[in-house]
């Protein structure tokens, strides 16, 4: 019982122990993180005071590799080995927030960039870009637009570059940082005017001096260096004025540019001067490059030093050559969109999926259901669709029943109608006058039969009589035919007379009758038992040019209710 209390007392002090060692690596770390900003100098003596096998846990390993990384940057320690920057990259690959992807991905591309392995770093840019929809450091953004810029500009691709700073300005400001929103309108008016394009250049020069109280001594040398450049030869007074400013900061051998004030001495003409200044430029560390090169050789040339100007001349071609051949031998400016299209290709393959995850989704549950469904008792099943049937069948006998009151309703108000008109003619002196005895018998009989139909109405006694009266007054076909042409010859003389002057027989007549009585073609044909019925109906609308897009009983109807 003592052995395993002392393990157990044995393991929580050395749990206190490593709680207790990584609460104080946190805040070693924490104050380097928090110095880092705006004493980077400070962050990384911290730092280096920690030896890294003492720290054990994985996310405190990745966490002082990025630190490191990001402090030797703020220095300006460039880095050409990827040691540290592995780690960390390893590290948030699968861990952390999108920040410190970002971050891990963004200064491993430096190491590659400090290299000159350009392919590499924007391969490791390209990752970092990935986070930045979901990143919060609008500041750190702006840095990795910023870094592409400077590798495109490399490799001599402008426009990517312009493009790529333009979007680290937008995130500087977003993120209120006015010191960096400046150094890259410094940049981008560098890049305008090295590619000739001075009006642009001037643009961002223009936007440099609202912010002129805000700028640091480096930042007012850099702009003074560009508009030198812009300057004619010929405006020999704003150039020396704008030297003279410059020399202001002669002191300061870190930000002083040697080789913009010896090129603005050779552009009014003193090559003397140019040369003097030429050498400062050598004396102070500045680097050998191909505008030094050149620049060199044309005040040789301008002294009469040919050969020597030869020799620079050679030397500045080579750099360039060099420098050429590497940017067109290196697939980084194609690596964006070789980048994008695998990442489009990715998207489209992880749709397709989840597509066919929730298409496999769908046919589970409809499986599941199915099976459900099927456990469900025999019977239930059958009351069910009984019911449903049964519910179809009184809906429809309720549709049914509604219509047949409906067309009930229509009819009994045109019998109604129908037997006004009758009597106001029977009652008629001029129509008595010329009725003969059949035509009043007619009409008689149909005023019979219209009164037992309204009385059907009323009471339920009279409605198989008036049923049987109908049938019999419809039984006797011809009958029929000849009565109704008769009836409407008598209620619609000027209609039946208009049928008359188009050359339509008197059976022509009576089936235009049957039309305007509310019958169609088919019901017509049905109620004559004629096979023949649409020929006939074609004569009539030959007779009545009729045109083929026009329904026939429409065409009647209307016909009827005009001379009404």
């Amino acid at each position: 019982m003592n052995k395993y209390l002392l393990i157990l007392l044995s393991l929580t002090i050395l749990c206190a122990n490593c709680s207790h060692t990584d609460r104080h690596l946190n805040s070693i770390l924490d104050n380097a993180e928090n110095c880092l900003e705006h004493f980077p100098d400070s962050s990384l003596a911290i730092l280096n005071q920690l030896k890294t096998e003492e720290i054990s846990s994985s996310s405190q390993k990745a966490r002082y590799a990025l630190l490191k990384s990001m402090a030797l940057d703020r220095n300006y320690i460039d880095v050409t080995e990827d040691s540290l920057t592995s780690i960390a990259v390893v590290h948030y690959k699968m861990h952390g927030s999108s920040d410190e992807k970002l971050k891990a991905y963004l200064y491993n591309g430096n190491i590659f960039a400090n290299a000159k392995d350009y392919e590499t770093a924007m391969s490791n840019y390209l990752k970092a870009e990935e986070y930045v929809s979901k990143s919060k450091d609008c500041i750190m953004v702006g840095r990795l637009y910023s870094a592409k810029s400077i590798v495109y500009n490399t490799i001599f691709d402008v426009k990517s570059a312009i493009d790529q700073s333009r979007l680290a300005s937008e995130y500087f400001l977003k993120g209120r940082d006015t010191t960096r929103f400046l150094i890259n309108l410094h940049n981008m008016a560098i890049i305008m005017n090295n590619s000739s394009s001075f009006d642009s250049a001037n643009e961002y020069l223009h936007k440099i001096e609202g912010y002129w109280q805000r700028l640091k001594p480096s930042q007012k040398v850099v702009y003074y260096s560009v508009k030198l450049s812009q300057l004619p030869k010929t405006d020999t007074a704003a150039i020396m004025s704008i030297i003279d400013k410059m020399l202001d900061y002669a002191n300061n051998k870190e930000i002083m540019n040697w080789l913009a004030v010896s090129e603005a001495y050779y552009k009014i003409g003193d090559y003397n001067s140019s040369l003097v200044y030429i050498k400062y430029h050598k004396l102070t560390g500045g680097i050998s490059d191909a505008l030094y090169y050149r620049l060199l050789s044309d005040i040789s040339a301008k002294t009469g030093d040919y050969e020597q100007a030869y020799n620079f001349i050679v030397k500045k071609n080579d750099l360039l050559q060099g420098r050429y051949f590497k940017s067109t031998q290196t697939d980084t400016k194609f690596l964006e969109e070789r980048y994008a299209s695998q990442l489009k290709v990715t998207k489209q393959r992880l749709f397709i999926a989840i597509l066919g995850l929730g298409i496999l989704a769908v046919v589970l549950i409809l499986f599941l259901g199915y099976k459900h469904h099927k456990t469900i008792s025999l019977a239930q099943s059958i009351k069910v669709l009984a019911l449903e049937e049964e519910s179809n069948l009184r809906r429809k006998e309720l549709e049914r029943l509604v219509l047949e009151k409906e067309n009930y309703e229509f009819k009994l108000a045109e019998a109604i109608r129908e037997k006004e008109h009758l009597k106001s003619l029977m009652k008629s002196n001029r129509v008595k006058s010329i009725l003969d005895m059949d035509m009043k018998l007619l009409v008689k009989h149909r005023l019979a039969v219209l009164d037992k139909f309204i009385a059907a109405n009323i009471s339920s006694a009279f409605s198989q009589e008036a049923h049987n009266e109908l049938n019999e007054l419809m039984r006797d076909r011809d009958k029929f035919l000849d009565s109704t042409r008769k009836y409407f010859s008598l209620s619609h003389p000027q209609f039946v007379e208009s049928l008359e002057n188009k050359d339509l027989t008197e059976r022509e007549i009576a089936y235009c009758c049957l039309y305007c009585i509310g019958l169609n073609g088919s019901e017509i044909s049905n109620y004559l038992e004629m096979k023949s019925f649409y020929n006939l109906s074609a004569v009539i609308r030959k007779k009545l040019c009729i045109d083929r897009s026009v329904n026939i009983d429409t065409f009647l109807r209307k016909m009827l209710s005009h001379f009404e």
